[in-house]
């Protein structure tokens, strides 16, 4: 590495991240070092070795109001600023004319964004970029400057744990802003064409792929979707130049977007195999049982049932694998099976 930390001092800020108490998901996103791409492999890795103790700060987590009365899509934006055309770009604002635009497929219907999940203004929460209703799920998206491309970890990190702290309030936030109760809270990304790059070199980030099915485990014990990317794929000059200001006669100044430009929206996967991504996920499910058995049996019993559908899932994608493949991991799975009716002997 040219610049920045090697692994051996990284590692030692990341041992002293939270000092002399347990880490926790907020003091691991706000941590300067989640941004750097160089240190996307290294930090995942040992978020998965922690990960059964990594502990999700509820403290001033707000239990109702979510909405914000005066969000109306405007922006605080000085004269001479208005006046240039086009406005100058920045995150804030395109969130705010993606909100304007109130529909932008593939996410949906474009319900509030900035939306609070702090009680408090000092408490260690953030606000949810775009709430969205898409066709299958309620998507709760954090949105990065498509112009840059910074890790999309810390991207990963905030929308798993602003979806989270959503799902323990799930049926207050459902009902204040009416939406449907039989879909899934869903973490999503929101990023730009060249930070996607990250999204295709599982070789190259094996571990924040293994934190991504992990997390995606987490979610579903909680009651929540899994993790999903969306890539904007405009061209990067139009981007820069795609936002203008709309004067309101009430006095307010709209950000929207200028005529003939609309956000190309595109959903992305990490590639991974398949079965082995259902033998990791059960492993991991296992894992969290595991350290929820002795203080939230019911936690423990959900992950147990989580493991054994991602068992399943892998037994019926078998067939299509050449011989030797099925082979190895029919036997993997069926190891795992045992494991798990072990496991779930234990908790009856």
């Amino acid at each position: 590495m040219a610049r920045g930390l090697d692994k051996d001092a990284l590692r030692k800020d990341w041992d002293g991240l939270c000092h002399d108490r347990p880490k926790d998901w907020y003091s691991i996103y706000e941590w300067s070092r989640t941004r750097g791409i160089s240190y996307i492999e290294w930090i995942a890795e040992w978020i998965v070795e922690s990960f059964a103790d990594i502990q999700l700060v509820t403290k001033d987590l707000r239990k109702e109001v979510f909405k914000t009365e005066d969000h109306r899509g405007q922006a605080d934006i000085l004269e001479i600023e208005a006046r240039k055309d086009p406005l100058p770009f920045n995150e804030k604002r395109f969130v705010r004319a993606i909100f304007n635009l109130g529909e932008l497929l593939p996410l949906g219907k474009i319900i509030d964004y900035e939306v609070p999940l702090k009680a408090t203004s000092d408490a260690e929460h953030g606000d949810i970029d775009l709430l969205c209703l898409a066709p299958l799920a309620i998507l709760c998206v954090e949105a990065k400057n498509p112009l840059e491309c910074e890790s999309i970890l810390k991207a990963i990190l905030q929308a798993f744990v602003y979806t989270s702290l959503t799902a323990i309030r799930h049926d207050a936030f459902v009902a204040e802003f009416q939406l449907p109760t039989t879909l899934l809270l869903t973490p999503a990304i929101l990023i730009g064409k060249e930070a996607s790059s990250q999204l295709h070199q599982s070789g190259k980030y094996p571990h924040l792929s293994d934190l991504v099915r992990m997390l995606n485990a987490d979610l579903a014990i909680s009651g929540a979707g899994e993790i999903r990317f969306f890539v904007i794929d405009n061209d990067k000059a139009k981007l820069k130049s795609c936002l203008r200001v709309d004067k309101q006669l009430n006095g307010d100044k709209k950000v929207i977007f200028a005529n003939g430009f609309t956000p190309k929206v595109a959903e992305e996967n990490i590639k991974s195999d398949f079965v082995d991504a259902d033998l990791d996920a059960a492993f991991k499910l296992l894992h969290i049982a595991e350290a929820q058995y002795r203080h939230d049996r019911a936690g423990a019993a959900r992950a147990i049932a989580e493991a054994g559908k991602a068992v399943l899932d892998g037994e019926k994608r078998l067939p299509a694998l050449n011989d030797s493949d099925r082979e190895r991991l029919q036997s993997q799975l069926e190891r795992m099976q045992g494991v798990i009716k072990r496991f779930r002997s234990q908790l009856q």
